[in-house]
């Protein structure tokens, strides 16, 4: 319960940085509702039993979940991307990444935008936090295209904590 109580904390104040970018919610998903690859469901790493995504006990490796954006037609625009995460350090290999993309109807798939916590500004963090990370404005086209965010978990120690609880894609407000 402690830990429920601290996303929604960390989703509200989030919310209201956001809201200071002139922006709206367009999509969100938790992550225990992403749909994990094979191979992180093979690895027998994955661990979905709470509200996150993250390793079962000292494990390491490579835990890859991808979140369908479904609702693409209401959104149209987005500028912004907000990924709710644990990342306790900046060591080499040890990172939490979404990345939006797109697939056209005959399986090409194109990278869009992309926030990881070493790299784009996002501070670590042992708890959960929210990082919003602008880019420029992407429309959407669901006639023509399909739409996800990939989350990448790696840890190489388990002296390391690495986790992935939701993620929010903005929109401008007109």
């Amino acid at each position: 319960m402690r830990i429920l109580s601290a996303v929604v904390l960390v989703l509200l104040l989030g919310a209201a940085q956001v809201a200071e970018a002139d922006t709206a919610n367009a999509w969100g998903m938790a992550a225990n509702s992403c749909v994990p690859t094979s191979g992180t469901t093979n690895s027998g790493i994955l661990n979905t039993t709470s509200n996150y995504v993250g390793y079962v006990g000292a494990d390491t490796g490579l835990i890859v979940v991808n979140c369908p954006v479904t609702n693409a037609t209401d959104i149209g625009q987005v500028v912004g991307m907000t990924l709710l995460y644990t990342d306790s350090t900046t060591a080499a290999s040890n990172v939490v990444e979404a990345a939006l993309h797109r697939i056209d109807f005959n399986g090409g798939d194109t990278l869009l935008a992309y926030v990881d916590t070493d790299t784009s500004g996002c501070p670590l963090q042992s708890s959960p936090h929210g990082c919003f990370v602008s880019f420029p404005t992407i429309t959407l086209t669901p006639d023509s295209y399909y739409y996800y965010v990939q989350v990448t978990l790696d840890r190489t120690s388990s002296a390391y904590i690495e986790a992935f609880y939701g993620v929010t894609l903005w929109r401008s407000i007109p």
